[in-house]
């Protein structure tokens, strides 16, 4: 009879081992799922938000540009070059075409080195580089480079025409650090933020603040996952990455 008790007490240790096991491997299956699922749900979000974000700098980019245009095919500034009315240049210049959320406007007559209005100290560095913009070529990108004080700028321009005369050159540098309307955009998505990839390097375009750093260089459209964030690269802007 004893044998028999501790018989059965066996089994039902065996029993109990047996559910406890089979209860941890199903939670730990459920678990592994739910977070499978989890980061699909984040990553997806994630590429949802990116896009976005994509889509309102191209629009805020597409709004500049179509100022730019503007600058090229009007007559009062293309008149006023042909006459060499600098004073009426400057004050179209200004009253249509003001310093605004990181975007400065300006122009510059052929055959001369003055800019109209005059480039701002913060642009000061960028003289020698914009006298050398010769060619007028389409990029279907846009590309970011890093100044001296921190800030991330763009560079457009575009001919001014009369007929198949070049009067001159009409500019756009776009400080996207300064462009307060879209880090407002932005900051709709919590925790959001865009870097930007110097060699192994992720610094943070809004103030410059490196983020990371990786172990080894990465090409510029890959996907990153490092530090328990996934990076996307911003579609259209290279070296760019949403997180």
């Amino acid at each position: 009879m004893p044998k028999a008790k501790k018989f059965s007490r066996f089994l039902i240790c065996i029993l109990i081992i047996f559910e406890a096991a089979s209860l941890s491997l199903v939670i730990g299956v459920l678990y592994a799922m739910l977070a499978n699922i989890m980061e699909r749900d984040f990553r997806h979000q994630a590429e949802i938000r990116q896009v976005q974000t994509s889509m309102a700098l191209n629009e805020r980019l597409e709004f500049l540009l179509a100022k730019l245009h503007d600058i090229t095919l009007s007559n009062t500034i293309r008149v006023s070059m042909m006459l060499g009315m600098r004073a009426q240049i400057l004050n179209i210049m200004k009253s249509k075409y003001p310093f605004s959320s990181g975007a400065f406007f300006f122009v510059r007559q052929g055959g001369k080195s003055e800019f109209i209005p005059p480039l701002p100290l913060e642009l000061s560095s960028l003289r020698s580089r914009l006298l050398n913009y010769t060619s007028y070529t389409e990029d279907s990108f846009v590309r970011f480079q890093r100044m001296g004080n921190g800030h991330y700028i763009a560079i457009f321009y575009s001919p001014i025409k009369r007929r198949a005369e070049i009067l001159g050159q009409a500019y756009l540098v776009y400080d996207f650090t300064s462009d307060k309307s879209f880090w407002t955009h932005l900051g709709l998505f919590t925790c959001a933020s865009l870097l930007y990839l110097e060699k192994n390097r992720l610094r943070d375009l809004r103030n410059d603040n490196q983020e990371l750093i990786l172990e080894k260089p990465i090409e510029a459209y890959q996907a990153i996952v490092t530090n328990g964030k996934f990076l996307l690269p911003l579609k259209g802007f290279p070296r760019v990455y949403y997180v």
